[in-house]
């Protein structure tokens, strides 16, 4: 199964293409003819009249929601216990930054991409969507910070956030970029 541009396509079984919404293949032969379907690069519009040739695997709605929910559960889980290695490591790699940047660096842009994947079939623009799973994945971030001005053992700290901002941001950019170039180098084969 692939999804394309709002569907999930079985490309073995011609049954399964919509017969409306504007879909349509990009060579003028019927997708059922005497060519097969998987041979075929569908070009497909959403709802919103976008291109959208990008062609991802796409697992099934309920384990995506399980990934950003084990994602979330980690990131609150060690917001509330020390991280392993917080108290031996001082710096992360390359000696720059601390080690509590690092990881809230990378477990926010983890987030952020999980959120863009679960969310890459919704009905809306590219656009909106990394807009939607950037706000989220920040959202997220700075009420866990607030959430740590209760806790004796933990301080709240806007630079946290910032990171976590940071980390949101260049997990969207990495996802936006992915996605842009699994569709460039499906147009051009």
């Amino acid at each position: 199964m692939y999804f394309i541009s709002g569907r999930i396509i079985d490309p073995r079984d011609c049954r399964s293409l919509p017969k409306a919404d504007n879909m349509a293949p990009t060579t003028d032969e019927s997708p059922c003819g005497e060519t097969s379907i998987g041979d075929q690069q569908l070009a497909m519009t959403d709802r919103l009249g976008e291109t959208n040739s990008t062609v991802l695997p796409v697992v099934p709605l309920w384990l995506r929601v399980l990934g950003i929910i084990s994602t979330v559960g980690a990131l609150v889980y060690f917001s509330i216990v020390p991280a392993p290695g917080t108290g031996s490591i001082s710096s992360g790699p390359f000696g720059i930054l601390p080690y509590s940047v690092w990881l809230h660096f990378l477990g926010y842009m983890g987030l952020a991409i999980a959120l863009c994947y679960a969310s890459h079939d919704v009905q809306r623009s590219q656009g909106q969507r990394l807009l939607g799973a950037f706000v989220l994945t920040v959202g997220i971030g700075t009420t866990i910070e607030f959430m740590q001005l209760t806790l004796p053992t933990r301080t709240f700290s806007m630079f946290d956030i910032v990171t976590n901002a940071i980390g949101a941001g260049v997990g969207v950019f990495v996802w936006g970029v992915t996605t842009y170039l699994v569709g460039q180098s499906l147009t051009s084969s």
